[in-house]
């Protein structure tokens, strides 16, 4: 479940490393050891397990890329993508024109699907969040990728076909409940296993939880799309095609417009009988719509020409305190009905395993909240009544993590997706944790060539048993360079020395607890999902580390002990991604954000306020999300007494004489939303950038604003850039009129000099060739070796070495 869009939505959080830590309490400073990415309960015993209550809270990255009253449609990231695919590269005069990876690939991050080929024995593809597919040709021991980095890389589903065709699935339909999850752009088909692939249709689909062939007849093909999580209607519900794909039909439609399928449970003596969890969901400002009248079971025996909705009557007992069963789309009277999960047993058809959701937050986090698994059910006469069995109190709710799977030979045996992956093996009397893997369960599947082999995927990564799923006998792939990266920073002394913020899998760091620098990354500062991450430029042995909400740490010994300061901050709330930054020419400050700026000159073990609150007064007032709170920080090198600061509601502030007093710019060109990043020219503290975030219908408002006199008039330099949020900008200092920008879409640079009367707009090129099409959240320049770093949202980190020339 744990751990979110540019075009759309994961989880949370925090513990110490005994126990769980609520979100906004007091956290003792404590020395917090390091952690090691190969240990093999990473991700539940090192990192911070996550509090289910505060799994929604991690929206901040979604609300960054929404404004109020926007609709975010696939045909407005069509166009950004056909924007980005059509722009220039920029290659003169690069040391090398092509990017490389910098690792790390023994971390890995979120798989959302899993399709063993029945075909070729021990070979397994591999759907990942926003990595695109990979596959393996040994039983799950090695990964090597299988689709081609210029495609959408977010996935939600892949099959094999009986004819050993690979079908996969665009856009993943887990929305999570802060971290990022991204749309696709439909269907495609792959015949020479993975090597090329052709679209195949439902293009507007959005997001795709599953595809399935009638085995019996392998011409037909059905499709569970998800749809679009911002826009009503489009390609949303169950498809079929019976002429493999050629043309598509859509067989169930949903009560109401943001109703979609999830999931197709078939039914293997009858696959002309399928059951279909809809799910009525979208997202608002600030409003997780994620449950409606619309969500529910549907069963049809004859391939979709009837649908029968299974509803509160075929639930025949109940146990103590449920009350709410599978809801209904006529009864108003139940608590909304969230995301479901259903699977049929494949030796015993006759069995059937359903769980339900709950998610009753009104819009705007107005009023009490219901969040988590409702209830699990189970019906041994193929879905004519259901029962209920005992909780699997697997954690979280089922917006993330809502899957069942049943061993293929044992109808008594069966797993349920939450935090913790739990297994029953007396049909749901009694549970149990399966340990050895990461948290957070999205996928299994067991191998059909090799009896015992099964395979499970989660926001660690893959992962393989040989046991058939036996408790301590997994074990994760080798080579999965498909991190999730919020952030990332590198030392000026050992360029090999990089850290990084990531869903779900922590603060990681290049090198070991001697220094040495390694391939195999591991974590450092007790991080659950990490999120900024700093190297002090003049000793890399002062390292930073945060989590979500502004937990954060330092250490004096490279991340080896940390000790945690949020005490010693001040301030009411803190952003998911809570801004470290620290002084540009004095790196024993550091600057924190909250609502309120702090600041310390003791290298974060004292802080002293600095500000006001620089956030809206009618922001900070929603319950269930602390919005109003700084977003970004920047001290002038030239010039430390000037510090500029933004919001997440669109303030943007500065302050000329070191925070005694603020001024709000206000010049009407600056849009009124999140501000994701400010930069100063470090040769002219005059000279300032702003990058804001928000995708809008067709929009053409500025992303990237540029100041000359100090904020008091902004200029919109967004030019040709693709309609997509930008997450970072970074200034060349060998040429401060050449800057960087991280987008979504990937890295653009321009020379803002090049404009002119003549030619005011700025011109934007795509830097370097290869970088994978994943979202990029953070820039680092490494000024040693005229490096910029950065950290993709799915593909790791990549660097690329700049020209030679200040052009």
């Amino acid at each position: 479940m744990k751990r979110f869009l540019a075009f759309a939505v994961s989880f949370l959080l925090l513990i110490s490393l005994q126990g769980p830590v609520p979100a906004f309490a007091t956290v003792a400073e404590d020395d917090i050891p390091a952690c090691d990415a190969s240990d093999p309960d990473f991700g539940t015993n090192c990192e911070d397990a996550e509090d289910e209550e505060d799994a929604e809270l991690r929206d901040g990255y979604l609300d960054a890329r929404q404004i109020p009253g926007d609709v975010i449609t696939p045909g407005d990231i069509d166009l950004a993508n056909q924007q980005a695919a059509a722009m220039p590269e920029e290659l003169h005069g690069l040391i090398n024109p092509n990017w490389a990876l910098v690792g790390p690939s023994n971390v890995g991050g979120r798989v959302t699907d899993i399709a063993p080929d029945g075909t070729h024995p021990g070979q397994v593809y591999v759907a990942v969040a926003t990595a695109g597919l990979w596959k393996s040709t040994d039983g799950g021991v090695t990964m090597t990728k299988a689709w081609p980095d210029a495609f959408p890389q977010s996935l939600g589903a892949v099959t094999v076909a009986p004819n050993g065709d690979v079908w996969v699935g665009t856009g993943e339909v887990n929305p999570g409940g802060g971290s990022l999850s991204y749309g696709g752009d439909g269907l495609y088909r792959s015949s020479d296993q993975g090597t090329t692939w052709t679209r195949v249709g439902l293009e507007g689909s959005s997001t795709i939880g599953a595809i399935r062939f009638n085995p019996q007849h392998p011409d037909v093909v059905y499709v569970a799309a998800g749809g679009s999580l911002f826009a009503e209607g489009g390609v949303r519900g169950v498809y079929k095609s019976t002429d493999y794909g050629t043309t598509w039909t859509r067989i169930l439609q949903g009560v109401n417009g943001f109703t979609g399928a999830t999931d197709i449970a078939m039914d293997p003596a009858n696959p002309d009988r399928l059951i279909v969890p809809m799910w009525d969901h979208h997202r608002e400002w600030l409003c997780r719509c994620y449950a409606g009248p619309g969500s529910g079971l549907y069963l049809t025996a004859n391939g979709g020409a009837d649908w029968t909705r299974l509803d509160n009557d075929r639930i025949t007992s109940f146990t103590p305190g449920d009350t709410i069963g599978f809801a209904s789309s006529t009864n108003t009277t139940t608590t909304a009905q969230a995301r479901m999960g259903v699977a049929f047993a494949p030796s015993n058809p006759d069995r059937i395993y359903v769980t339900t959701g709950n998610w009753s937050q009104t819009e705007n986090g107005a009023g009490p909240t219901q969040r988590g698994f409702r209830g699990y059910y189970r019906s041994d006469d193929g879905g004519a009544t259901f029962r209920t069995v005992n909780p699997a109190n697997a954690g979280g709710d089922t917006v993330w993590t809502s899957k069942i799977w049943v061993d293929p030979v044992n109808p008594d045996r069966l797993f349920v997706a939450g935090v913790s992956l739990r297994s029953s093996t007396d049909g749901g009397a009694t549970w149990a944790t399966v340990t050895s893997l990461h948290a957070d369960h999205h996928a299994m599947a067991w191998d059909p060539t090799v009896p015992g082999r099964v395979y499970e995927g989660n926001d660690g990564g893959f992962y393989s048993s040989t046991a058939n799923g036996v408790s301590g006998t997994w074990t994760e792939a080798i080579n999965e360079p498909w991190t999730q990266f919020y952030t990332v920073d590198v030392s000026e002394q050992d360029t090999a020395r990089v850290v990084g913020g990531t869903q779900d899998n922590g603060c990681l760091r290049s090198w070991d607890s001697a220094g040495a620098v390694v391939p195999a990354w591991g974590s450092y500062g007790g991080c659950g999902d990490g999120l900024y991450t700093v190297i002090d430029p003049s000793n890399q042995n002062n390292v930073y580390a945060c989590s979500q909400f502004g937990v954060c740490a330092r250490s004096v010994n490279a991340g080896n002990t940390s000790t945690r300061f949020i005490n010693a901050t001040t301030s009411d709330r803190r952003n998911w991604q809570t801004p470290v930054v620290l002084d540009p020419s004095t790196p024993s400050t550091v600057y924190y954000g909250g609502n309120l700026l702090n600041r310390s000159t003791d290298m974060a073990v004292t802080f002293t306020v600095v500000s006001p609150s620089l956030s809206n007064p009618a922001s900070g007032t929603d319950p269930s999300y602390p919005f109003g709170t700084i977003t970004t920080v920047a001290a002038a090198r030239t010039d430390p007494n000037i510090i500029y600061a933004g919001t997440d509601d669109g303030w943007l502030w500065s302050s000329r004489n070191g925070g005694t007093t603020w001024t709000r710019f206000t010049d009407p060109v600056l849009p009124s939303r999140w501000v994701t990043r400010v930069a100063v020219d470090p040769t002219n503290a005059q000279v300032a950038y702003a990058t804001y975030s928000g995708l809008r219908n067709a929009d053409n408002n500025a992303h990237v604003l540029r100041t000359i006199d100090g904020g008091a008039h902004w200029k919109d330099i967004s030019g040709n850039l693709p309609f997509a949020p930008t997450q970072d900008i970074v200034i060349d200092p060998r040429n401060p009129n050449r800057v960087f920008v991280a987008s979504d879409l990937g890295v653009f640079t321009a020379n803002v000099a090049k404009a002119n009367g003549q030619n005011p707009s700025v011109r934007w090129l795509r830097l370097g060739r290869g970088l994978p099409r994943a979202p990029v959240n953070d820039l680092e320049y490494q000024a040693a070796t005229n490096t910029l770093y950065a950290a993709t949202y799915g593909r790791s980190v990549w660097s690329i070495q700049l020209d030679r020339d200040d052009r």
